[in-house]
């Protein structure tokens, strides 16, 4: 994160105080540990935060993130962090900004379409400046509702809002590290890969999509195996994080895998992805993705994301390089 985070803002030394105390809280020391299955298959497991949510990784980060600058800055006003989620974000969200100075966070969530547990982990929380609201609708109804206060200028300006969702690059940005760390482990655990093939885009602009816009990006050093992703996503913020990375120069190649959409209600292609209006499992149900226009390159030309069929694991295991399925 050195590289897009200026040193007069957050010195090298509060950084690394800031990462190790965000990650603190998980109860695996390696934080984010990838685990061998088996034939060249792993599993990145994302379950060890507070909440047991890969976006624990993210928003412990960005709380702490949030208290520093109001901290070392007093003349800020006091924020008021909003965000919609399906049950995960919101959780995560709350357990980083529980009990914070100076910080409001009020999360919107579908009512009766989040588990149970994590309804409970979001409304048991009773810290005077957390607030849940229950909206009638489905996560999209929610993420619209933040969309439009955030379009309100006078209003965001106001109440001094911000960001959870993937919407705040601080999130994106924070959630690039568990690529690299999985990508190292592996490197780590198989220091003999014989077979070398970097990413295939030497006949773009660049060796390394995005390279020319990103600051610090380099192309994969030889040597370096290219290691396979599969990204179980609902709203597709996983996936952009993991777009980032590969543009920083990591050689991943990233396959998301979203759940069927088995219920009624039209559904139409957006780019390569599927929009449904409903979806009724907790923590995916986006029917709308806002990322893809985030990042239309990485959809539309670079290539970066394949879609992971059915058959995902058996094409990861097939190619030559280590796959990681995130848990």
């Amino acid at each position: 994160m050195r590289r897009y985070i200026d040193p007069d803002e957050v010195p090298d030394a509060d950084l690394v105080a800031l990462a190790t105390k965000s990650f603190a809280s998980f109860a695996h020391p390696a934080v984010t540990p990838v685990v061998p299955i088996a034939g060249g298959l792993h599993i990145l497991e994302l379950f060890h935060g507070p909440t047991l949510a890969f976006k624990d990784v993210a928003l412990q980060f960005l709380g702490n993130l949030f208290e520093y600058f109001l901290q070392r800055r007093p003349q800020l006003r006091p924020l008021t962090v909003l965000g919609a989620t399906s049950g995960d974000t919101g959780s995560a969200a709350i357990y980083g900004l529980r009990g914070r100075a100076g910080v409001e966070i009020v999360v919107l969530h579908p009512r009766g379409r989040i588990s149970p547990v994590q309804q409970l982990q979001m409304t048991t929380v009773l810290d005077a400046n957390v607030h849940n609201v229950a909206v009638p609708g489905t996560f999209d109804d929610c993420q619209n509702l933040v969309k439009e206060l955030f379009g309100d200028v006078a209003f965001k300006r106001r109440y001094g809002l911000t960001a959870i969702n993937s919407i705040n690059w601080a999130r994106i940005l924070a959630q690039t590290v568990y690529y690299f760390a999985a990508f190292f482990q592996l490197q780590r655990a198989q220091p003999a890969v014989t077979e070398v093939r970097t990413v295939r885009a030497t006949t773009r602009r660049s060796a390394t999509p995005g390279a020319d816009r990103f600051p610090g990006a380099r192309a994969p050093q030889r040597g370096w195996s290219q290691v396979n992703v599969v990204v179980p996503t609902g709203n597709f913020g996983d996936v952009l994080a993991g777009y980032y990375a590969r543009a920083m120069g990591l050689p991943i190649r990233v396959r998301r895998r979203r759940r069927p959409r088995r219920s009624g209600g039209g559904r139409r292609r957006l780019g390569s992805c599927w929009r449904s209006r409903f979806h009724p499992p907790p923590a995916a149900d986006a029917g709308a993705s806002d990322e893809p226009k985030r990042h239309p390159a990485a959809v539309l030309r670079h290539g970066v994301l394949q879609a992971a069929g059915r058959g995902a694991p058996d094409a990861l295991a097939g190619d030559g390089h280590p796959g990681v399925v995130q848990l």
